[in-house]
């Protein structure tokens, strides 16, 4: 009866404003802190992708390698990390309609950097890998793995398809799903 189900409604936890109560420590996260983490998460990304440029500007070692003993992060990816979170700062939610336009176009560009790069494993080098700073770091100087490069095409398709209607919109989780599995 109207015990049992009064009981099973104590129970079940309320989300943050269901209630008209405000989320305290242990009952959950308001929403707001989602897109701090966001924002927080896509400067870093910014943030990391520029100490690579610089090192690459200054010839540092220290600030192009991620971890001792791997190669150094190329230039143009760096470039394209911070296009990323650049992109995905402009594609928040409460962001204005021409911020999400960027944001799209950045994936695009970003895609586009991908598809070049896998061009270039295709059909031989097209010239541009050392644009920006000479490399002789790697078997092929200045460009980045063939695996990066998927996996920026991906992750740029799936930024530029971000709030979009049709058929873009719902390949878009998938998009972003294959870039978490094959980064």
């Amino acid at each position: 009866g109207s015990h049992n189900e009064s009981i099973a409604t104590q129970s079940l936890p309320h989300s943050p404003g269901e209630t008209g109560e405000s989320s305290a420590p242990g009952r959950g996260i308001e929403p707001g802190a989602y897109r701090q983490v966001s924002v927080l998460a896509a400067a870093a990304v910014i943030a990391i992708g520029l100490l690579v440029v610089l090192g690459w500007v200054l010839d540092s070692a220290l600030l192009k390698g991620i971890a001792a003993g791997l190669s150094p992060m190329k230039a143009n990816t760096a470039l394209a990390f911070v296009l990323a979170g650049t992109a995905l700062i402009c594609l928040r939610e409460d962001a204005s309609a021409r911020s999400k336009v960027s944001g799209r176009a950045l994936g695009l560009v970003i895609a586009g950097f991908g598809l070049v790069v896998g061009v270039e494993y295709a059909l031989g080098d097209l010239g541009i890998d050392q644009l920006l700073f000479a490399d002789v770091t790697s078997e092929v100087p200045g460009r980045p793995s063939p695996h990066t490069a998927a996996a920026f095409l991906i992750f740029g398709l799936a930024l530029a398809g971000t709030d979009s209607r049709g058929v873009w919109g719902r390949l878009e989780p998938y998009l972003a799903g294959a870039f978490v599995a094959r980064g």
